[in-house]
């Protein structure tokens, strides 16, 4: 039976784990708003919701050490890795962790996100505002910026991005500095 939702044509299944990958081209912008010295590469970044690796390819072109990982193997990365349990990875300096986590679990990513690394970077829909149950992240831990795509970033449930599609959900970089306790500046990017 399909599931119903905003923005999904009756009849069209939501993606076994939650698996969308990323359109690559949304990094660009996020390395932009970062600054520059994130643009020249270098930076230890944790991907841990990896997918097929269209995010941490690009990253690593930039000159970035990406830690792949992801709870499914998609053919990049290290998969049986559950980012919500302890895992091996969880100790090590990461810059940032920069993903594009499973919505239903997008919170938890957050919270734990913010105890391994300084500044934390979620691929979100913009609906990630709304709901009284993330009052509490976005009072104790508001994220310093919420860049959104002025074009609508793409999304792909099977890894492809064709030339032309577009998508129907509106996404952003929410971006957290641990310790930001400011309004998060909105963005255009």
């Amino acid at each position: 039976m399909p599931i119903r939702g905003l923005n999904r044509p009756e009849g069209v299944e939501r993606q076994p784990e939650d698996f969308y990958a990323t359109d690559p081209a949304t990094i660009p912008p996020l390395l932009k708003v970062l600054g520059s010295d994130w643009e020249a590469g270098n930076k230890l970044i944790w991907e841990c919701a990896v997918g097929a690796g269209h995010l941490s390819q690009i990253l690593e072109l930039y000159g970035h050490q990406v830690i792949s990982t992801d709870l499914i193997y998609r053919g990049y990365g290290v998969g049986g890795v559950d980012f919500l349990q302890p895992t091996p990875y969880d100790d090590l300096p990461y810059d940032a962790i920069i993903t594009n986590p499973p919505f239903k679990y997008a919170l938890e990513f957050v919270e734990k996100s913010l105890r391994i690394a300084p500044v934390v970077c979620m691929f979100l829909r913009i609906g990630f505002i709304e709901s009284e149950r993330r009052d509490a992240l976005f009072t104790n831990n508001p994220p310093r910026y919420i860049a959104v795509f002025r074009k609508r970033a793409r999304t792909s449930k099977n890894a492809a991005f064709p030339k032309g599609e577009s998508s129907a959900m509106c996404h952003a970089w929410f971006i957290w500095y641990r310790g930001y306790k400011g309004n998060p500046e909105i963005l255009r990017i």
